[in-house]
């Protein structure tokens, strides 16, 4: 007997399927990043909540605030206590170590509530204002410029700190530019304001 083509392909077909030869459906492979390209997922990656709070940094070894001390005897000790903290350019330098190490807690704390930007609400509400855009920074570098003391209980620091986005190469980003005045209240120190702010591309 001879079959037409069309015959013998449809009676291939069935033969494989009572031998059970036809392939099973894969799942579905997508990239990921801890896995490798092409390891295969059954479910979506989840997605992360926008108003989730930034999870702090695991501690340094030499301290972000460039001081060139390890951290657990330099800035460690004030973002455990802020009350702590002994004169101007110590709030400055740990302020800039608790943004580097995303610690929305210490730099609320250590703001002065005259301050423009310290807004109301509870403490709570400030911490969660404060945390948004932390992590989309890197911040790479502190000089201190100068100091003038006001006062006892208030002076200014002017300083340069570089600043990139975190998923930008190596030396791009902007340098800004600050005078800054801290006041000293209840003998604890804050940040009172920015007098003079700037910044310019790298």
């Amino acid at each position: 007997m001879v079959f037409s083509s069309r015959t013998a392909v449809v009676l291939l077909l069935a033969f494989n399927v009572a031998q059970g030869f036809v392939a099973k459906p894969q799942p579905r492979c997508v990239l990921r990043r801890d896995a490798g390209f092409g390891a295969a997922v059954n479910r979506q990656p989840k997605k992360k909540k926008k108003d989730a709070k930034p999870k702090p940094k695991p501690p340094p070894e030499l301290c972000p605030c460039h001081s060139g001390l390890p951290y657990a005897t330099c800035c460690a000790q004030y973002h455990a206590d802020h009350t702590t903290v002994p004169d101007p350019e110590s709030l400055l330098r740990s302020r800039y170590a608790a943004f580097s190490l995303m610690l929305p807690e210490f730099l609320v704390d250590t703001t002065h509530p005259d301050h423009k930007d310290y807004g109301s609400g509870t403490r709570a509400e400030r911490v969660a204002k404060m945390s948004k855009g932390l992590e989309a920074s890197r911040f790479t570098a502190l000089r201190v410029k100068c100091q003038e003391c006001k006062g006892d209980d208030e002076h200014e620091i002017t300083f340069e700190a570089d600043v990139r986005p975190r998923d930008s190469p190596e030396g791009a980003g902007v340098t800004l530019h600050e005078r800054s005045r801290f006041v000293r209240e209840g003998g604890a120190w804050f940040y009172r304001e920015g007098l003079d702010v700037s910044s310019k591309k790298r």
